[in-house]
Parts: structure tokens; C-alpha cells; sequence
């Protein structure tokens, strides 16, 4: 589905720009949403370790609170 497409386009999105804070954010929000939660976790630890101040934080702390 969709859901599935834009999860590939996002690991091809952070594959390119290892660096890239919000893509790993987005990446870990679509894992989440696909029930892949150490996946998620995963990426939402490599958005705050690039930009502590991302969105990551949040979502980690809500995903980890599950």
C-alpha cells in the first residue's frame, strides 16, 4: 500500500542523507505506523542523536511509553 511506498521512499531518503534529522523522524513515524516499533525506535534514536531538539524525542518517549 501507500503506507509500505513511502517507507521505501523514506529508507532510500536517509540512505542518501544519513544526516538528515527529519527524514529519520518521518521514518520512524511510518516503522511506528506499520507495527515495526523496534525499527521505529531505531530511527527515532538516530533523529535525536542528529538534531536532539527533533521531534524524534517525542515521538520515542510515546512510542518507549507503549
Amino acid at each position: 500500500g501507500r503506507l509500505d511506498e513511502a517507507t521505501i521512499a523514506l529508507e532510500a531518503a536517509v540512505k542518501g542523507r544519513p544526516t538528515n534529522a527529519a527524514a529519520w523522524n518521518l521514518l520512524g513515524i511510518s516503522y511506528a505506523d506499520t507495527g515495526r516499533t523496534q525499527a521505529a525506535i531505531e530511527a527515532f534514536t538516530k533523529a535525536v542523536e542528529l538534531d536532539p531538539a527533533s521531534k524524534a524525542a517525542d515521538n520515542l518517549r510515546r512510542l518507549q511509553g507503549m
